[in-house]
């Protein structure tokens, strides 16, 4: 299995899936749609701060090498893994968001139409999206420690 594909199929899958199939047994088949557009809009609110401070982070750690530690960096095998891994972050928090902004307004509009109970695929969906994209933003937290570990191994073979 390469890098990417384990890094897709990895410990942040598995752990959303998981919490969707405990979200399956604990959750009635039709949800309040009240409450569903709680949840939707908490995690709104939750992955709009990931994402912004996540994309801040990404943008200073793709400014901060010079081309020598970028090279240093794939000698280790690890730029190209660090990029993926961002990437892939982005990707699962963007979706997310976009999921649960849009869950967020169909409920809005259910409320205003009267409609009282909505399916739990909805609210199963957006836990599992958003589980992943936690779960991969703090994988990718990771990748940021050993990035700056990498970075002081650098500096102390160059000095």
């Amino acid at each position: 299995m390469s890098r990417r594909s384990s890094m897709l199929l990895g410990v942040d899958a598995f752990a959303s899936l998981l919490i969707v199939c405990v979200l399956v047994g604990i959750t009635p088949s039709a949800f309040p749609v009240i409450v569903a557009r709680d949840v939707y809009a908490l995690s709104s609110s939750v992955l709009s701060i990931v994402f912004s401070v996540f994309t801040a982070s990404l943008a200073i750690i793709l400014a901060s090498p010079d081309d020598k530690f970028v090279r240093f960096l794939e000698d280790e095998g690890f730029y190209q893994e660090i990029l993926w891994g961002f990437l892939l972050t982005l990707g699962a928090l963007f979706v997310a968001l976009v999921y649960s902004i849009g869950a967020f307004s169909w409920s809005s509009y259910q409320l205003e139409s009267k409609v009282l109970h909505q399916h739990r695929v909805g609210v199963l969906a957006c836990g599992g999206l958003v589980s992943y994209a936690l779960g991969s933003t703090f994988t990718s937290a990771l990748s940021a420690i050993r990035y700056a570990r990498t970075r002081a191994k650098y500096l102390r073979a160059v000095a």
